[in-house]
């Protein structure tokens, strides 16, 4: 499975984007405050799943709370051949390409030290 660090999927980019806006948010909500206060301030909004020091099952329980029912489906998502869709020229894996090809999500990508094969048949 892709790791957390890495999980392609349009909520990977949701997920971006909510934290975004929430850091955005809590510096605004502490704008006349001092730096530190407002690095903890935007730490507090952090989703509970991106939180180290809380229990696996609760960071489990918050990040299948959040994900739709496609993303949790996609989760299930093998890739084998066809790497060249995720994949540079040079063979090293590319987010934004991932994205747009499995916007859903991936759940892992078998072999990934294949070099890409594209549509070529096997023999």
């Amino acid at each position: 499975m892709i790791g957390s660090g890495a999980r392609v999927r349009r909520g990977f980019n949701a997920w971006m984007l909510l934290a975004g806006v929430a850091s955005a948010a809590g510096l605004m909500a502490v704008s006349s405050a001092s730096p530190a206060k407002a690095v903890r301030a935007a730490a507090a909004q952090q989703p509970l799943y991106k939180d180290a020091t809380q229990p696996v099952e609760r960071r489990v329980e918050d990040l299948l709370q959040r994900m739709t029912l496609e993303e949790k489906v996609a989760q299930l998502v093998t890739l084998w051949e066809h790497k060249d869709k995720v994949q540079t020229p040079a063979g090293a894996f590319d987010a934004a390409k991932a994205s747009v090809a499995f916007p859903n999500g991936l759940g892992q990508i078998a072999r990934p030290s294949d070099k890409i094969r594209g549509s070529e048949s096997r023999s």
